[in-house]
């Protein structure tokens, strides 16, 4: 389908498919099925990769596929990663026990519809090694080898673990931090503050068994809901003050920059040529301060 027109999307999404170049002018039909098209040959292919590893894996190896991040594939306007929509939030993990250990386990291939995240690969790769779990006040990871055993009946592979899990995303061209908190069928999303006295972008509430393409926001509708999200969030994170402190390590990273670009260069492990970061930073001014209900972003 087409991109959807800017004044029907929440600014956020508005500001990074507009920063993100996809407005001027806004891709043809044929290259939305090209970069959809790409998209699927590399699912397939990293599934054939998968599969090699699953099967030359030897009897006594954990394997664990996993991604960093999906991938937008032009839904809400944008595409890349850098958003909290489950096209590139939501990623696929799939856990292989060593054959040993799956002797009292039914050897069938089984889905834990649950929320879990990344940081519990780490806790996971502890706990088949043996090793001391990490301080799950620090991290609030958990190991997800009890689902692997044969006690994790379907009610244990469904029941949701622990608080949710969060995600944050600060990345260049975004108008400003975006926070969120998946727990359950539900996601809440905040967003940090503005600059030049906009109004703060309103958060979003999602039922993303109902909605998977999040085109419903609940947030006016779900009150109650939505304070019960927030609040859990604001238990593990501080959107707010997460999105300052980013603001405030961006800018020491730009006054390093401008001080001494070879250091700057240095840190960034990257041979960038100043006068194309220049040329950027003046594209990127121009793309990104559009007006949304009378608001500059």
């Amino acid at each position: 389908p087409p991109l959807p027109p800017l004044e029907s999307q929440h600014p956020y999404d508005a500001a990074m498919s507009v920063a993100r170049g996809l407005r001027r002018p806004p891709p043809t039909d044929d290259a939305r099925r090209a970069y959809r098209s790409a998209y699927l040959a590399k699912a397939a292919q990293a599934d054939v990769f998968a599969g090699t590893v699953l099967n030359a894996a030897s009897a006594s190896t954990l394997v664990a596929v996993v991604s960093d991040h999906g991938e937008m594939r032009l839904e809400h306007g944008t595409w890349q990663k850098g958003s909290l929509h489950e096209g590139s939030a939501r990623v696929a993990f799939v856990l292989r026990p060593p054959r040993a250990a799956t002797a009292t386990t039914a050897a069938v291939a089984r889905v834990a519809r649950r929320v879990v995240s990344l940081i519990d690969v780490y806790a996971t790769l502890l706990d088949a090694a043996d090793g001391a779990p990490p301080r799950r006040d620090a991290s609030r990871a958990g190991s997800l080898l009890p689902l692997l055993r044969a006690g994790a009946d379907s009610a244990a592979l469904g029941a949701e673990a622990g608080a949710g899990v969060v995600s944050e995303y600060h990345g260049p061209t975004a108008p400003t931090g975006a926070c969120m908190l998946r727990r359950g069928r539900h996601k809440y999303v905040e967003y940090g503050g503005l600059f030049f006295g906009a109004d703060a972008f309103p958060p979003q509430l999602f039922d993303v068994e109902a909605d998977e393409e999040e085109r419903h926001d609940l947030a006016a509708v779900e009150t109650e809901t939505l304070a019960a999200m927030r609040a859990a969030m604001r238990e593990r994170l501080d959107c707010q003050a997460a999105d300052r402190a980013a603001k405030r390590h961006d800018y020491e990273l730009y006054e390093e920059a401008i001080n001494d670009w070879d250091h700057a260069q240095r840190v960034m492990k990257q041979d960038y040529d100043l006068d194309m970061i220049e040329g950027w930073s003046g594209d990127y001014n121009e793309i990104t301060y559009i007006n949304i209900d009378g608001n500059s972003y």
